[in-house]
């Protein structure tokens, strides 16, 4: 016999509620950030958006608003180190109080390693690792300093655990933010502050979405699950990771790939034109 239900409303409230806690989500105006937002809204957690200066909001402020609850919008070029510094000292200054972030904004660049550019190289490294180290240190130190919990969440990748052709730079920071999420870890437990990752497997969102259906049929053949990711599956990987369901987890990378990273499964090939035909 199923509980009554205000029984199970109450446990699962208890257990995923984010109700008076605000998250702050870099590169979250589209795609897996977005969704990030989403998730985190809809468990009643304020959202604190991060946006490039130049990059349109596509109405991620109305979307998050219409789930009930507060959104607020900041910008920040993260390849330019003094905006990265600066950024956090601008939304405590602003009166906000940060209790999750997700360090989510990355970039890619796909191109041989013999001519792979050097700009290129240090440009990824220091928005996929560097800005995260900065943000994330600066996080902990005002959870630190107002003896609060908090719950750190990087965004890492399948290519965190994998090496791919043509993927150098964005390969060695996502193996970065691996190690990055286990030091912080080791070091901030004690704090009451618990620090893990998301490893996406292949997702479909506006940026991907043209590459996997010329490219996906050999990618595809890797994932036994057999599809690609959509970004609704990320939701309640960050969920999970933002709320006391997660209090005694801490560096762990939650891979969210189909089994990708774990097998050496080998499928027939799928056509590609049958996946995600939704979108």
């Amino acid at each position: 016999m199923a509980p009554p239900a205000s029984i199970t409303s109450e446990y699962f409230q208890s257990l995923f509620s984010l109700a008076g806690k605000t998250a702050l989500i870099t590169g979250a105006g589209r795609g897996v950030g977005l969704a990030y937002a989403r998730a985190l809204a809809r468990s009643g957690a304020s959202i604190i958006v991060v946006l490039h200066p130049t990059e349109s909001e596509n109405g991620v402020n109305d979307e998050i608003r219409s789930l009930g609850v507060d959104v607020h919008v900041f910008r920040a070029d993260l390849s330019d180190r003094d905006q990265v510094r600066d950024l956090f000292p601008r939304v405590l200054a602003a009166g906000h109080v940060v209790d999750i972030f997700v360090n989510n904004a990355g970039i890619a660049h796909r191109e041989p390693i013999l001519t792979y550019p050097e700009d290129m190289w240090y440009d990824i490294l220091q928005i996929n690792l560097s800005a995260g180290f900065v943000l994330g240190r600066a996080f902990a130190a005002d959870v630190v300093r107002r003896g609060a919990r908090g719950k750190l969440i990087n965004t890492s990748s399948v290519g965190g655990f994998l090496a791919s052709r043509n993927t150098v730079a964005y390969t060695a920071a996502k193996h970065g933010v691996n190690a990055l999420t286990k030091s912080f870890s080791t070091e901030l437990a004690g704090a009451g502050i618990n620090v893990n990752a998301i490893a996406p497997g292949y997702t479909v969102t506006e940026l991907t979405r043209k590459n996997l259906h010329e490219n996906g049929a050999g990618f595809l053949k890797r994932i036994p699950i057999g599809r690609f990711a959509e970004t609704a599956d990320l939701e309640g990987a960050v969920l999970f990771l933002a709320s006391p369901a997660s209090d005694y987890v801490t560096g762990h990378v939650l891979a969210v790939d189909g089994g990708r990273i774990v097998s050496d499964f080998e499928a027939d090939v799928v056509a590609v034109d049958a996946i995600n035909e939704k979108d």
